[in-house]
């Protein structure tokens, strides 16, 4: 198994998204975009994921080659980004970010299912693979957060660069899979996507993801009007990662004793108490450390807990498609709006409605994940037609 490339990509993909999701709403300020018009950028960044995932997938299985798809998802992505450095005005910003996330959200539903092929039978594994995502994320955060201390954010696009550079090389140095296993028969997506427990588990990935809104979109904005410099609010959203790699380095043994089922519905429950408490503490640095940590749950366990579930409700041949679908309900529909509804709070009631907003979500999200979200019986193996 290629470990090293393989915890590599994820390594400078994730450092990407920490340089993105703190800092552009940062550096979309210093380039003179309001409230309003953050908002509206950030969800078309979210935007994208809705579609972009399934076309990408669907593509790949018709070429029968996810490490082309995915050379050429990072390849555009990159080729696209490079426009930022002549670029003014909304409309030229929001045409960027589109295309760029267009193309980059084809990556990771490829990644993901090249890295559970490369484990094969021992998924176990996947949560050490994937921790150096969050290792990247952490490293990129606050190397940026002390960094806008002295410099300006509008230097943010020249790292992102270098990253997008990096992420190009690696996509050349991961292996295909060279044995996937084969079956005479399988089920189909329709069949499989139709099952009322596979649309509560896609309905709860995009409700949490909404309730992130507020969280990825203008948490930085609200630490830097508490007075927190740079470098504690990039060591905050440093820390939250922390508490999400520790958690990933043990979960394999909780997974023993705990189904992924319950995992997601704690997951939830524990995201509630997080919002209250960003909601009515945004100043207090010790309760904001607490919130932090809690994001072991409301994204660690939840996305370990729903890579297994995506796993066993889309078999076969259809797990790179049960990848985008999660990619498109969660970080595509749910962080969109989620993007849009928070800039709305925020600017007509304010960042506490917002986080308790979210928190009431969340809420929704446990009941339905607790109803609803269970095992499935295998469907009856369809012959293809």
């Amino acid at each position: 198994m290629p470990y090293w490339r393989l915890s590599a990509f994820y390594f400078f993909y994730f450092a990407q998204l920490g340089a993105l999701l703190p800092y552009l709403t940062l550096y979309l300020k210093d380039r003179g975009f309001n409230i309003d018009e953050i908002g509206m950028l950030t969800a078309i960044l979210m935007a994208t994921k809705i579609v972009a995932p399934n076309l990408w997938t669907f593509f790949s299985e018709k070429l029968g080659d996810q490490i082309l798809v995915l050379r050429l998802g990072a390849l555009l992505s990159g080729l696209v980004f490079s426009s930022i450095f002549f670029l003014e005005g909304f409309w030229q910003f929001a045409g960027l970010l589109f295309g760029f996330s267009f193309f980059r959200n084809g990556i990771l539903p490829q990644i993901e299912v090249l890295t559970l092929g490369h484990l094969g039978s021992d998924t176990s594994r996947y949560g050490r693979v994937r921790l150096w995502g969050s290792v990247g994320y952490m490293a990129s955060v606050m190397g940026l957060g002390v960094m806008f201390d002295s410099y300006s954010a509008a230097t943010l696009p020249n790292f992102l660069a270098v990253i997008m550079l990096a992420i190009i090389v690696m996509s050349f140095l991961i292996p295909a899979i060279d044995h996937q296993p084969q079956r005479a028969f399988t089920q189909r997506l329709r069949d499989v996507v139709y099952r009322r427990e596979v649309i509560a588990f896609l309905l709860v990935c995009c409700l949490i993801q909404i309730s992130h809104g507020p969280y990825y979109t203008f948490y930085t904005l609200l630490l830097e009007s508490e007075g927190f410099s740079k470098t504690i609010i990039g060591s905050l959203w440093a820390l939250g990662v922390l508490a999400e790699v520790i958690l990933f380095i043990f979960i394999h043994h909780l997974f023993r004793s705990v189904s992924e089922y319950q995992i997601l519905s704690m997951s939830a429950g524990l995201t509630v108490f997080r919002w209250v408490l960003i909601a009515y503490f945004p100043g207090n640095l010790v309760i904001l450390v607490f919130a932090q940590l809690l994001h072991a749950a409301s994204y660690g366990s939840f996305h370990a807990a729903s890579m297994r579930i995506v796993h066993s409700y889309f078999p076969g041949r259809l797990e790179a498609h049960g990848q985008a679908l999660y990619a498109s309900a969660s970080f595509g529909l749910g962080g969109a709006l989620g993007a849009l509804y928070a800039g709305y709070c925020w600017e007509y009631y304010g960042a506490n409605f917002s986080y308790l907003t979210a928190a009431v979500m969340c809420v929704v999200t446990c009941i339905v994940s607790l109803r609803w979200v269970r095992p499935v019986k295998q469907l009856e193996i369809q012959p293809p037609r």
